[in-house]
């Protein structure tokens, strides 16, 4: 998330409190006895036609197992600041694939 989505008023958004009641969070012990040797995470998303995206992840690139090189702590977050400036920062890309 980008620090705009951190904001009381985002949080605060009809879109956002629309959205909150359809997400539930739930533990998952098999992957908390992983850690701290995977820091894991399961997705999954039911969509409107039925259909269900799931995804589990035991790694991201930072994580001792996929160490970030320097060139990737180079890359912007998001786009150029209003001054024009991109920022330098460290991010974790992660693309939620169908299998298509």
């Amino acid at each position: 998330m980008l620090p705009e989505q951190y904001l009381s008023e985002r949080i605060a958004a009809a879109d956002v409190q629309e959205l909150l009641p359809r997400v539930h969070v739930n533990p998952a012990p098999d992957l908390s006895r992983r850690f701290p040797r995977q820091h894991s995470a399961r997705v999954r998303v039911r969509l409107r036609d039925g259909r269900v995206l799931e995804r589990e992840q035991h790694d991201h690139e930072g994580f001792a197992t996929r160490p970030m090189g320097w060139d990737a702590t180079r890359r912007p977050l998001w786009g150029p600041e209003k001054d024009g400036r991109n920022p330098t920062v460290c991010i974790c890309r992660r693309r939620f694939s169908t299998g298509r």
